[in-house]
């Protein structure tokens, strides 16, 4: 199972794909294996979203989609039934 996420970061939201939800809001927390862009958006990096696909394919191409959405239209994700981040916390 892939997963396609956003995190809430200081400074805005960023989206990503993964097989682990957990490892990697961790990994986004971990300064020395922080992606620039979360870096740039400040930490702490706190997952408020998650949607799960079938495979990889799906995952990044939902991830391409959530990308050129609004800020606005992202926000309002958080609150959808897509989202599954309660399996997780």
């Amino acid at each position: 199972m892939w997963y396609t996420y956003l995190l809430q970061c200081t400074h805005g939201l960023y989206c990503g794909i993964t097989i682990d939800v957990n490892r990697r809001e961790i990994e986004h927390n971990t300064p020395s294996k922080q992606a620039l862009s979360v870096r740039m958006l400040g930490t702490p990096a706190v997952m408020v979203y998650c949607e799960e696909h079938p495979d990889r394919k799906s995952a990044a191409k939902r991830e391409y989609a959530i990308k050129q959405l609004k800020a606005t239209k992202k926000r309002e994700l958080i609150t959808t039934e897509l989202n599954v981040i309660h399996k997780f916390k």
